[in-house]
């Protein structure tokens, strides 16, 4: 019986998701990521694997509050997925100084392994408390303050691994056509924005609209 009913509710869940893809309007709530060659952005390979794993990246910058209202949603969102959806966050810069500082900040979080006690609160720092991270100095005192090592975050702060994770993150963000975020490129083929979804929670409704449509496409 429990066999039966697990069928039936995969069965509903594969036809909301048909609907919702049917549903979904090019040029209108996604873009075709090949559609940003004729604009002189490079296509992103689709970000597949063996066991065609569909990545999902988010473009987004700590500075950014519409990012801020979205993060806790994305975050209950990420918790949710498949087994072979994978959430990926890449920080862009625009060009901006201070957008620069706090993707070095992410980058760094993540290379000691520490996005988890703390990116969170980076946001609540930013919008919430106002605090000032918007320079490496202030952004090392306010790492001490958390209770780490201020030395030790700003040697791998200014590390050469940071600088080329930074440099990939520009490039990635160039090449899938980034204008805004929060973004989200999906397979690597699709992408998506809060301009365009015009709501955080119908964003998440696209991206997974999007997720059922890579997994239907088949790989260039």
């Amino acid at each position: 019986m429990r066999q039966v009913i697990g069928m039936a509710v995969a069965a509903i869940l594969a036809l909301c998701a048909g609907n919702a893809v049917a549903q979904l309007v090019e040029g209108k709530d996604y873009v075709v990521i090949d559609s940003a060659a004729d604009q002189g952005h490079a296509v992103a390979p689709a970000a597949r694997s063996a066991v065609d794993r569909i990545e999902v990246v988010e473009f987004f910058s700590y500075a950014c509050p519409h990012c801020a209202r979205l993060d806790p949603l994305l975050e209950k969102w990420r918790h949710k997925l498949p087994a072979n959806v994978v959430l990926r966050r890449v920080p862009v810069i625009f060009g901006r100084a201070q957008w620069e500082v706090l993707a070095r900040l992410y980058f760094t979080l993540e290379a000691g392994n520490q996005l988890d006690a703390l990116h969170a609160k980076v946001f609540t720092a930013l919008h919430g408390e106002r605090v000032n991270l918007f320079t490496p100095d202030a952004v090392a005192d306010w790492i001490a303050r958390q209770g780490l090592d201020r030395a030790a975050f700003l040697d791998r702060y200014n590390s050469f691994a940071v600088q080329v994770r930074l440099q990939g993150a520009n490039a990635l963000a160039q090449q899938t056509g980034i204008e805004s975020v929060p973004s989200f490129v999906v397979g690597g083929r699709y992408r998506t924005d809060l301009d365009l979804a015009r709501d955080y929670g119908r964003l998440l409704g696209i991206v997974d609209a999007l997720v059922a449509k890579a997994a239907t496409s088949p790989s260039r």
